[in-house]
């Protein structure tokens, strides 16, 4: 019974709309037009550049979050390596092998099993500048992946972002050393287009695949 009486009241509305005059059959006709218009516009808008653009972050992000776990393991242990090595020089033993002189020592092998070995000493201080360095080369090759990319719309990145700034800040302003007597000791900053000019050294191209030196090619 009730889709009958809608069935009559359609039949009405369509008598009605067939005994329209001309000039208002046209005017619904123009409205239909315009309406079938806007409305092909907007999906037109809303497939060529709303889901284009939604489609796009997508990618950007995804590729945000691939670079991100590609490098987070190399620069995790490079800076857990020489971080151990930091805490060795302050903490654990004299650093009586940061110096510059060592690297003048023409021993071939180690002569004594002590610390105070000439041969251990410069080993102890080239692969103490070695970890320095690599640490930098992952910071650069980091960079160079992420260059066009916006980091901002990636919450890890983000954060990786802060802690290299913050690493840079402190070898390039000088905020590292908070000794109450810093004002004695000889400290050299590393700028921070120093710091990068040390990374860009630290790495190599192997079958179109960039990675940090190793201890032998260093």
């Amino acid at each position: 019974m009730i889709c009958l009486t809608h069935y009559t009241r359609s039949m009405d509305f369509l008598k009605q709309l067939l005994n329209l005059p001309a000039k208002d059959l046209f005017a619904l006709g123009v409205i239909a037009a315009v309406i079938t218009t806007v409305g092909n516009l907007f999906a037109t808008v809303l497939k060529d550049f709303l889901l284009a653009r939604s489609f796009e972050s997508w990618k950007a992000n995804r590729a945000l979050i691939a670079i991100y776990r590609r490098y987070r393991d190399p620069l995790l242990l490079s800076s857990v390596e020489l971080l151990n090595r930091m805490r060795e020089v302050t903490h654990e033993t004299p650093a009586n092998f940061l110096s510059s002189e060592l690297l003048k020592v023409k021993i071939a092998k180690m002569e004594n099993p002590l610390a105070t070995d000439p041969y251990f000493m410069k080993y102890k201080l080239i692969s103490t500048i070695f970890r320095f360095c690599a640490l930098l080369g992952w910071f650069e090759l980091y960079r160079q992946e992420v260059t066009y990319l916006d980091c901002g719309k990636s919450r890890l990145n983000c954060r990786l972002e802060n802690c290299i700034a913050t690493i840079r800040s402190d070898l390039a302003d000088g905020y590292l050393n908070a000794a109450e007597d810093r004002h004695l000791w000889a400290d050299a900053y590393i700028f921070r287009e120093e710091q990068r000019a040390i990374g860009e050294l630290m790495i190599q191209t192997f079958n179109d695949t960039k990675s940090v030196l190793g201890y032998g090619a260093f």
